[in-house]
């Protein structure tokens, strides 16, 4: 509708100028001149077929009858006629170069539109120059040939990447959106518009999720991913990294706040659960979609066309409280939102890389893809356009990175040949790559009866204390995938209910995927004891450091939900110094645990400690590997 009123208005416009130009005609033709005055009255019917006709008799009369020249430009141009619309405007800039200078502003659009940028910039430059210009015919001008120039730069500098369109079964004849990617690239998920026998040109469809799992390098046949209680279409979905919470968008459903919401469903098993309408804290009385959440779990990306935006729809930010709940949407600003529309965020498990895309004027096509990064006071940066030949003259609406961050998968109309939306996969370059993170996976089961545990899965960063990944095993298999960066500290943990805490320290070098490890979990029972492998101190020191924390937060959270259990702190060094001095280091060492547990709210009565020196090793005190095993903390229970 505000398209239609648009042309219309325009159409108003050029009507009213056409007639104050009539007045006084530069043909001396009167032949001319009455078939003009014919096409003007076709034109203002709307009727460009004999509008069109006329005007070509009038210019039989009178070739150089500027007037009937531009009315035939706008003629043709209205018609997408834009090879002959160029040629007649051209005719008359050489006929008369000050007759309508306007003129030059409609042929550069022109070019922009056939793709010839360079003249595109070289007629906007002319129109510039122009003078007695209103202030916003020069404001348009500006901007427009500075997008003609963006466009040129960028195809004259191409990204080094070759993207490929997927083959059938994964591309069909309908509409196909990339959603999600598995981190060993075998397993698929995408939405699918479908528009049934009729084809796109049907107004009815039908959109639903897809699954794909690749065998012996090839994509299986796609089925249905069934969502139990789905009251109609779903689209604008993202999974978690790990493939096992899934945020989307359901519109026009009966319980929904607005338009659209979006909803949460969770696998386990190979099932996924009845799907949750989110709460307000993400939805709104408006339209909501497209949610992503970062490795952590605690912050969701969405795009909103709520009240307090930039433009359009823009993105916007819910932080998890520690009561479960969402907070309030906060807008991400200027630096990602415009007065356009931002749509559809991915934020990569680095969680310092958001993928969207965007109509704003400045772009390649109608929605171009944009990058994003944190900076050093953790503030995001200028969205970037991704570049030619990622983004074109189409619409590249929404990209998932490979989780290793070498490939990407887009969702475009770019087919020349169709109209519809397919999946295509490209090579990444560094300038668009995601920070380098490894995927670390295992296995859980129960240390007696090795049957499968959910339980939750966290890597926890010992820099700054804050939770990097946070996941949860399958109950079916107890599978997880947990990611984190290389090259830095960090505290594994795995959590159950009515279980002991796992505790390890993870550090990588190099790239390392490990899918067979596996996780024993103890149930809490009398005389069982965990080593605390993230606890810290100072040498021949007993404050504890601040890495030590997150772990003892955990060891307390455990101790909270036994309120009838007691337990005995250990305090363990290895053989560097006497055994009288590695007593009392020891001793210390355990009760500034015990304090720090009661400093929390654990009972005194429930904590003991003792310190056991060096007596107790559990590795080999000839090395610095083996001594630093047995400089530990342990917990028994009692």
């Amino acid at each position: 509708m505000k398209l239609f009123l648009k042309y219309l208005v325009f159409l108003i416009l050029m009507i009213q100028f056409h007639q104050t130009i009539a007045q006084s005609l530069s043909s001396n033709s009167k032949k001319a001149i009455k078939f003009y005055k014919e096409a003007e009255s076709f034109y203002r019917q709307q009727d460009y077929k004999y509008a069109e006709d006329a005007l070509n008799k009038a210019l039989k009369k009178d070739e150089n009858f500027k007037e009937a020249m531009l009315l035939l430009g706008d003629i043709l141009r209205d018609q997408n006629k834009l090879i002959p619309a160029i040629n007649i405007y051209k005719k008359l800039l050489l006929t008369d170069s000050l007759f309508y200078p306007k003129t030059y502003y409609f042929l550069a659009n022109l070019y922009l539109e056939i793709e010839d940028y360079e003249q595109a910039v070289f007629t906007y430059d002319l129109y510039l120059k122009v003078p007695d210009k209103s202030i916003i015919e020069s404001s348009h001008a500006e901007a427009a040939y500075k997008k003609a120039v963006f466009i040129k730069n960028a195809i004259e500098n191409p990204m080094d990447v070759e993207i490929k369109r997927l083959d059938f079964p994964l591309n069909s004849n309908n509409e196909e959106y990339i959603n999600y990617v598995s981190p060993s690239e075998d397993y698929m998920v995408f939405t699918r518009k479908d528009y049934g026998d009729l084809g796109v040109a049907s107004s009815y469809f039908r959109e639903y999720f897809m699954e794909s799992k690749k065998l012996n390098e090839r994509w299986d046949n796609p089925a249905e991913v069934h969502l139990p209680n789905a009251k109609g279409n779903t689209g604008g979905m993202s999974l978690t990294f790990d493939g096992k919470k899934m945020f989307f968008t359901g519109c026009n459903w009966s319980n929904n706040h607005g338009s659209c919401d979006i909803y949460f469903s969770k696998k386990q098993s190979g099932e996924w659960s009845e799907v949750t309408l989110m709460g307000l804290g993400i939805n709104s009385n408006a339209w909501d979609s497209q949610a992503s959440v970062s490795a952590d779990g605690n912050t969701m990306y969405f795009s909103s066309k709520r009240k307090g935006g930039k433009g359009g729809s823009d993105i916007w930010k819910s932080e998890k409280l520690e009561n479960g709940q969402w907070s309030p949407a906060i807008n991400l600003g200027d630096s990602i939102n415009s007065a356009a529309n931002e749509m559809a965020p991915y934020i990569h498990p680095d969680g310092k890389t958001l993928y969207y895309s965007s109509d704003r004027f400045m772009g390649i096509g109608g929605y171009d893809l944009f990058i994003s990064r944190k900076d050093i006071t953790n503030q995001w940066t200028k969205g970037r356009n991704m570049g030619y030949p990622i983004n074109t003259k189409y619409d590249e609406i929404n990209i998932f990175p490979a989780m290793d961050g070498k490939k990407a998968w887009i969702s475009s109309n770019r087919n020349a040949d169709s109209t519809v939306y397919d999946i295509y996969s490209l090579k990444l370059n560094n300038l668009n790559k995601p920070q380098k993170i490894i995927f670390f996976a295992g296995k859980v089961i129960d240390k007696i009866t090795k049957s499968p545990l959910n339980s939750i899965v966290q890597i926890t960063d010992l820099k700054n204390g804050k939770i990097f990944s946070n996941s949860e095993s399958d109950e079916g298999d107890g599978s997880f995938i947990s990611v984190l960066y290389p090259h830095r500290n960090y505290a594994f943990n795995i959590t159950k209910e009515g279980y002991l805490l796992y505790s390890s320290s993870l550090y990588f070098d190099k790239e390392e995927v490990n899918y067979n490890r596996v996780f024993e979990l103890s149930r809490i029972e009398k005389g069982l004891s965990v080593s605390l492998h993230n606890v810290y101190f100072d040498t021949n020191k007993w404050n504890l450091k601040s890495e030590s924390y997150p772990e003892l937060n955990k060891v307390f959270l455990l101790m909270k939900d036994n309120p009838k259990l007691k337990f005995l702190i250990e305090g363990h060094t290895d053989n560097t110094g006497t055994e009288k001095n590695n007593l009392e280091l020891s001793e210390k060492r355990a009760n500034a645990v015990k304090d720090y547990l009661i400093s929390k709210g654990i009972s005194g009565e429930r904590l003991s400690h003792v310190g056991r020196g060096s007596e107790f090793p559990i590795a080999d005190n000839n090395d610095e590997k083996g001594r630093s095993l047995n400089r530990r903390t342990t917990i028994i229970v009692k």
